[in-house]
């Protein structure tokens, strides 16, 4: 017998399985008729364009940002005259201001992405922040070790 559907119970199927498996799902265990299974599928997709336009403008904000730090950094690779050290605290506050931005606008993307990768697989969605944390610390470990700070590392990353 079908279960009822209810909001919860699609609340519940959609975080466990992701939006489209969920609607596969509830299309043969509860009463999610076709034509509402449709609707749900055209409204996700109408969702999910939005949070892509959201990225979309928030990778334009991180360009932005990335050429402000080219130029805070160009400046700032400029030798001063030791006597006007004032220039050099001037230059790393514009730095700490830029890279304040650039995080908040990384952030911001990694919400989106994160959002956009819920629909479709929530539980990857919701290990990430996770595998990126230990990725990050392991290359952190590794950098350390070999007295190399630009060393790079993409086995440490977990992809998909």
């Amino acid at each position: 017998m079908a279960r009822e559907l209810t909001t919860e119970l699609m609340t519940q199927e959609f975080a466990k399985n992701g939006v489209f498996h969920g609607i596969d799902n509830l299309l043969t265990e509860a009463t999610l008729s076709k034509q509402q299974a449709s609707e749900f599928t055209a409204h996700t997709y109408e969702v999910m364009l939005k949070k892509v336009a959201e990225a979309k403008s928030e990778v334009h904000k991180i360009n932005a940002v990335l050429a402000n730090l080219e130029q805070t950094c160009r400046s700032g690779m400029v030798k001063q005259n030791p006597m006007s050290f004032n220039s050099h605290t001037m230059q790393r506050e514009a730095l700490s201001r830029e890279l304040t931005a650039f995080d908040g606008w990384i952030i911001s993307l990694m919400e989106s992405y994160l959002t956009l990768l819920f629909f479709g697989n929530p539980e990857r969605a919701n290990a990430k922040p996770n595998e990126i944390a230990q990725s990050m610390q392991a290359l952190t470990q590794k950098r350390v070790s070999s007295m190399n700070f630009m060393l790079k590392d993409p086995s440490l990353f977990k992809v998909g």
